[in-house]
């Protein structure tokens, strides 16, 4: 009875051994759910960044062929030397472990195979118990009957604890000895091999003195099974360096919240749509001259807080360089990144309305433009500075960035045409949710300054679709990550016809000619600056990300010598290519009054250049044949007296009725025929200027006289 008994048992355990493999549930979804960590390599293949996944894990996945061989020999020698001629478990260690537990009526020995390691890793963690191991052996059978030895064994490698968040070999390496795990020499694979015992107490970065004893006894286990002789053994431990990386510095293995490239790193995490592998198109030297840049000038401007600029690559529309804060780790709003976030543009977008006013044929570089006061309904934008130049070039006026002359030029496109431009270039994509129709009625005139809000980001990509010939391409932060091809949005020859008025005047102390614009927003919020080579594109912000105002955020004085100190670092030892204007530009015969295309035999003739391929509108003053200037009719060019300390009230009379008035280049107003203009004693210039295209100013001389001065004379 007894002897059945002890069959059936027997029958019993071999039916459960048998089973047990079939209820291990499903290991490899198991497996799935453990993610490695996301590399970040810069454009040359330089690990930046490795940041744990969802489970908090540093694990970088290898091949078993990546990984030295000493590496595996070492670590099967410690930790399952019979790892390939078992199925699983090794029966003899497991016996032999069940003796030592039941001798000392304890676990003393786990006989744990390295496959049961693995398959471990899939189980709830529970208190070792034999239920357990009988678990664990189960489960390891059913990888062994899944997968092949060379699975298992990469994958233990790529999963075995070394401490903390620390998994893997080759996250080990990086994390003790910043080096590959085939790079390891002897010393260092000897130490790492015999953390997994116990990975948290054997920290060489914690406890040195345990780490290396444990090496000692892992040294003392190979020359005892006959892999390495005493000599080697002694010649390891007391000669081959171990090549620790200096633990005082930032570890290589965190999150990104504290990269010093954290902005730059989440866009290209966002692009890549969460790869475990993202290589940036970043140029780390750029990066830290942008950031230098920007730091030191804000560090000589009073009231301003803060700064972002952005390099792109013209050719390849990669983002070289982002600098979206001076400071990411302050606790004051230090990971908003200002290169994405919307801001007033101030005068930054006229060089877009101008292109797209060449491409419809409205102008080129000599036509003449009209900087006069101006007021639509209740809405009257002047200059910056107060004062008007009247009749300019429109080349003048961009390059001197006069708001008058743009604002017409948003009246006569139609704010919906120039806001379909923006949307194009990828500037008002954070509008989506609204019709051109829904902003143009908000945004209105106001478009030409600016107003409603554009990132640092979008704005430099759009000037380095004007510097590529008017094709726009999204900006990458992926190396190749570029779309092959873009969106035709200006013509080659509008884009040359702007180059060259932006680049017409030399941004001072700049070493090079290249295109520069500048933008102040209304109230000194915000200053940018905007410079293209035919290579690079930069752009610059400086301001305080809570919308504070200062003095001296001024386009030109505070934004412009950051792009100044850039473009001479990034251009020491080179000079730029020059822009290819000529071959986009053609000859046309101008209207010398207008500067548009001239009528045959009716005009004054000026030679000029216009985009190639784009009829220029024809001067129609001219050509109709009507007055090229204001005829002023009163007052009269004579002397007016006056009594002593009085004035004089002078009726104006003009053809056309309604003109501006200028007296001595003072502005008087706009003024119907029948008004007056009050004088007292002096010499007058009096200009008037009318708002009709091809007319030119009227001018007279007047003098008023006291009675007394005149009867002295």
């Amino acid at each position: 009875m007894a002897v059945s008994l002890v069959v059936l048992g027997c029958l019993f355990i071999f039916m459960l051994w048998t089973a047990m493999p079939h209820f291990a549930g499903d290991l490899d979804a198991e497996f799935a759910k453990r993610t490695p960590v996301r590399v970040y390599e810069n454009r040359r293949g330089k690990r930046l960044l490795l940041e744990p996944t969802y489970d908090g894990e540093y694990r970088l996945d290898v091949s078993l062929e990546k990984i030295s061989p000493h590496v595996v020999s070492i670590m099967l020698a410690v930790e399952d030397r019979h790892f390939y001629e078992h199925d699983g478990v090794d029966r003899i260690a497991a016996l032999r472990s069940l003796w030592m537990n039941i001798r000392h009526a304890g676990i003393m020995s786990g006989a744990s195979t390295v496959t049961m390691q693995l398959a471990g890793m899939t189980l709830v963690k529970r208190k070792r118990s034999l239920a357990w191991k009988f678990q664990q052996a189960g489960a390891a059978r059913k990888l062994e009957w899944l997968h092949g030895k060379k699975w298992i064994l990469e994958n233990y490698l790529n999963r075995i604890p070394f401490g903390g968040k620390i998994h893997g070999i080759e996250a080990a390496g990086w994390y003790y000895f910043g080096r590959q795990a085939a790079t390891l020499n002897h010393a260092e694979a000897t130490l790492l091999c015999g953390l997994p015992q116990r990975p948290n107490a054997f920290r060489p970065d914690r406890y040195p003195e345990r780490a290396r004893d444990r090496q000692k006894m892992v040294l003392l286990l190979l020359e005892r099974n006959g892999d390495v002789t005493h000599e080697e053994a002694g010649r390891i431990f007391m000669e081959e360096p171990l090549r620790y990386r200096d633990f005082t510095l930032s570890s290589p293995l965190r999150s990104l919240h504290y990269h010093r490239n954290d902005h730059y790193l989440r866009m290209a995490k966002t692009e890549s749509k969460g790869a475990l592998n993202v290589r940036c198109a970043l140029d780390e030297r750029k990066q830290t001259l942008l950031l230098e840049s920007i730091r030191s000038q804000v560090s000589e401007l009073q009231g301003v807080d803060d700064g972002a600029g952005v390099i792109i690559d013209n050719a390849t529309a990669e983002v070289l360089a982002m600098v979206g804060t001076l400071d990411y780790a302050s606790p004051h709003a230090g990971q908003v990144n200002v290169a994405i976030s919307r801001r007033t543009a101030g005068s930054a977008l006229k060089p877009f309305i101008f292109a797209e006013a060449v491409d419809g044929g409205l102008l080129c570089a000599d036509t003449l433009v009209y900087d006069t006061p101006l007021r639509y309904g209740t809405y009257a934008p002047g200059n910056y500075d107060g004062t008007y130049q009247n009749g300019i070039t429109a080349a003048d006026a961009l390059s001197l960035s006069l708001n008058t002359p743009a604002v017409r030029l948003v009246a006569k496109l139609g704010p919906m045409r120039v806001l379909e431009v923006f949307r194009r270039l990828g500037m008002m994509k954070y509008n989506y949710w609204k019709s051109n129709r829904e902003l143009a009625c908000e945004l209105g005139l106001t478009l030409a300054l600016g107003t409603g809000g554009y990132r640092l980001l979008d704005i430099t990509a759009a000037y380095s679709a004007l510097a590529s010939g008017g094709t726009f391409r999204p900006p990458t932060f992926l190396v190749d990550g570029a779309s092959s091809s873009g969106t035709r949005v200006f013509t080659q020859g509008a884009s040359a016809v702007v180059l060259s008025m932006i680049s017409k005047r030399r941004l001072p102390g700049c070493e090079m000619p290249i295109a520069w614009k500048t933008g102040t927003s209304t109230g000194n919020h915000d200053a940018w600056c905007f410079a293209s080579t035919c290579e690079y594109t930069v752009g610059i912000w400086l301001g305080n990300k809570n919308g504070k105002p200062s003095d001296t955020l001024v386009g030109a004085t505070a934004a412009a010598p950051v792009v100044v100190a850039v473009m001479n670092a990034l251009y020491r030892d080179t000079h730029p290519q020059p822009f290819d204007l000529d071959s986009w530009l053609s000859p046309v015969a101008l209207c010398a009054a207008t500067g548009l295309r001239a009528v045959p035999g009716i005009c004054d003739v000026k030679q000029g250049r216009t985009a190639k391929g784009i009829p220029l509108k024809q001067c129609q003053k001219c050509g109709k044949r009507t007055a090229t200037r204001v005829n002023i009719l009163k007052p009269k060019p004579q002397t007016y007296i006056v009594r002593r300390g009085g004035h004089v009230r002078l009726p104006v009379e003009t053809s056309p009725e309604e003109v501006h008035w200028y007296v001595n280049d003072g502005y008087r107003g706009m003024m119907k025929s029948g008004e007056c203009l009050t004088l007292g004693p002096g010499h007058y210039f009096l200009r008037a200027v009318s708002e009709e295209e091809g007319i030119r100013p009227g001018t007279v001389i007047v003098d008023v006289k006291s009675r007394d001065d005149a009867m002295k004379k």
